[in-house]
Parts: C-alpha cells; structure tokens; sequence
C-alpha cells in the first residue's frame, strides 16, 4: 500500500442516505470538521447535530448560511441524519474501533 491508498482509505465517501422519504447522500466528517464541533458546540448537543448536518450532508450541498432553515426541520430527521454522519465517522460508541 502507497501513501495515496492509504489517505484515500481513511478518508470517508459519499453514501446514500434515506430520511423521511428523501434520498439524499451523507460522508463523514472530517477530523478538522470534530475538532471544530468539539470546539465549539460541547454541551450543546443540538446545536452540534445541525452543524453535523451542515459538514456531512453532500446531495444536497449545505453551508452554515442554512443553519437557520434546518432549524426549523423537524427534529428527528435532523438526528436521523446526524447520527447516520456520526457513525459513519467513527464517533459513535457501537463503531469503536480504537485500540485498548
């Protein structure tokens, strides 16, 4: 394995994603998108899930000037799609994979 398989292993793609009867397609975050959540939206779990939502969604493409119409989504879609971006990123506990 070369240096460039291995980044191109390691780095997530775009997946299908249904979510209330839409298709749509989901990656997993990256390690500076975490480290900005974890920065900035500690303890403020919702707020966390939105802008998940915002880093993981590809299909449709979503920016931070969006943050105020997803706000007003419903919010199990917003956790539905959240969780499915976490997970796929590794950060949920049932997909720990780190060593002991």
């Amino acid at each position: 394995m070369n240096k460039q398989q291995f980044l191109d292993g390691i780095t997530g793609k775009p997946v299908d994603f249904e979510v209330d009867g839409l298709q749509i397609k989901i990656r997993s975050l990256t390690v500076m998108e975490t480290k900005d959540i974890q920065a900035n939206y500690t303890g403020k779990e919702f707020e966390a899930a939105l802008v998940t939502v915002i880093y993981g969604v590809v299909e449709p493409k979503l920016d931070m000037d969006d943050l105020e119409a997803i706000q007003g989504a419903k919010p199990g879609a917003v956790i539905k799609i959240s969780k499915a971006i976490a997970d796929s990123s590794g950060l949920t506990v049932e997909n720990d994979d780190s060593p002991n």
